[in-house]
């Protein structure tokens, strides 16, 4: 087993730090432009706590930097809905030692989008986020076991699931094809 970093430890505890915070004050700044708290999409989210103009970095997307063997033992237990792509060699596992952007939730109609270099992830607006308004970026699932997540973004475009654009249009030709009622 893989000796834990003293950034890791820091970032674990400031993780369940955050959690007790939003279930004892209801919520908790997470950076200039965004709190958590409780959702309705998901149990908690996070929302703007002032107005953030389009193209603004929200929050950097942090966590266990972890090896790509690694992310793939993760995904096969069913915990790859924290993990984001960073390079060719490493992912970040927002689960494990985040800072509270991996609260963000998937939304259909998202007003964020990820955005990465190298070495970062960042959570950008797509366009002006109002206070007060929940922040969403779509997690751009691929098609392959994509009954295990589910989307309850409420909005009136909600696809069901939470997919990239390309493999909403696979599943939904899969679903048409099949007689399920897939929304269009």
């Amino acid at each position: 087993m893989a000796k834990t970093s003293k950034r890791t430890l820091k970032l674990i505890r400031f993780q369940r730090e955050l959690e007790r915070r939003i279930e004892k004050e209801g919520s908790y700044t997470l950076s200039d432009y965004a709190e958590a708290r409780v959702s309705r999409i998901h149990g908690r989210g996070v929302f703007a706590c002032k107005r953030i103009p389009r193209g603004r970095r929200i929050i950097e997307y942090v966590g266990e930097k972890i090896s790509k063997t690694e992310a793939d033992r993760r995904s096969r237990v069913g915990h790859a809905v924290y993990i984001f792509d960073l390079n060719s060699r490493v992912d970040i596992d927002g689960a494990i030692g985040g800072n509270g952007a991996h609260l963000i939730n998937h939304g259909c109609e998202p007003n964020a989008r990820s955005e990465w270099d190298e070495n970062h992830v960042y959570i950008v607006a797509k366009r002006t986020i109002q206070p007060g308004e929940e922040i969403t970026y779509n997690y751009g699932f691929d098609e392959d076991n994509y009954e295990r997540y589910p989307c309850r973004c409420g909005s009136s475009k909600c696809r069901g699931y939470m997919l990239s654009n390309e493999a909403w249009r696979i599943v939904k030709r899969k679903l048409k094809l099949n007689g399920n009622g897939a929304k269009a």
